[in-house]
């Protein structure tokens, strides 16, 4: 997903009309057939994720539900409910995508082929989430054939969302973002 989108020197223009969290949504670039409705759907994923993130922030760790995972990190009542409902927005339009997620693993679907497959990680930055910082986002990538085709980036408290679609401008909350040119990482 990271390299969908810009990592630095962004400046906005302004692109294709659509608005984000719950609002009309429609395909940057014009896309069509399964790449547009991939899109829509993923933004539909972002937001049910948000919803329910959106509830949980700042709650107590009781509330939260707070548990380690076997690698020892943080796991909350909020990744597993986001999680499912970001699958169930999937599944609903894309029965036969296999689904990847960071709490709940490979869905297991007998009609799931590969050449379809979403990655999702509802919180990416759980620590951030449960100390109540509000830099964590939501994580969703599609792949065809094992290239990325979709990325998405949101951040639902801070209300950003960066949407990288492979052959089209990247953009952040709907202007377009493009990266200035730099000599080095160290200029950027």
């Amino acid at each position: 997903i990271a390299a969908m989108a810009p990592l630095a020197c962004a400046r906005r223009r302004p692109a294709w009309r659509a608005r984000v969290s719950g609002r009309a949504m429609a395909s940057p670039g014009g896309h069509t057939g399964t790449v547009g409705a991939a899109v829509r759907v993923a933004h539909q994923a972002a937001d049910a994720a948000a919803g329910i993130t959106r509830k949980y922030f700042r709650k107590s760790q009781e509330d939260l539900g707070l548990e380690a995972k076997a690698d020892d990190s943080p796991v909350t009542v909020a990744d597993r409910e986001a999680e499912k409902a970001m699958r169930r927005v999937i599944h609903e339009s894309f029965p036969e995508h296999l689904v990847y997620g960071e709490e709940l693993g490979t869905s297991t679907s007998a009609s799931a082929s590969n050449q379809y497959v979403w990655i999702i990680d509802p919180i990416d930055g759980t620590k951030s989430f449960i100390t109540g910082k509000p830099l964590f986002g939501t994580l969703i990538a599609l792949m065809k054939d094992g290239e990325p085709i979709i990325g998405i980036i949101d951040q639902p408290i801070l209300r950003e969302r960066w949407v990288g679609v492979k052959g089209s401008p990247t953009l952040l909350n709907n202007q377009e973002v493009q990266v200035r040119s730099c000599s080095d990482l160290a200029s950027a």
